[in-house]
């Protein structure tokens, strides 16, 4: 079951980053999990510094950095589809 919403806070502008060995390509099991019929529609992170987590993007050179928005806090917002239509993880 997927849940309707998920929050994930990240404390600093580091932590609001952390996932770019995952898209450097660096141990990324996505091979070998089983298709459950999911597809990421859309994906962003929220921050109060949107120019500061831009620039530490910018910084390892990826060609396709997150989205980044102006959000009171620091959290990730992903759009999934599903076999049951679109859902929203926050």
């Amino acid at each position: 079951m997927i849940a309707d919403h998920l929050t994930i806070v990240a404390p600093d502008l580091a932590a609001a980053a952390s996932h770019v060995r995952d898209l450097l390509g660096i141990d990324m099991p996505a091979g070998a999990m089983a298709d459950f019929g999911l597809t990421l529609v859309d994906f962003a992170i929220e921050h109060p510094d949107p120019a500061g987590v831009e620039a530490a993007y910018r910084r390892p050179g990826l060609r396709n950095p997150p989205r980044v928005l102006k959000g009171s806090r620091c959290r990730y917002r992903a759009a999934i589809g599903t076999p049951t239509g679109v859902r929203m993880l926050y």
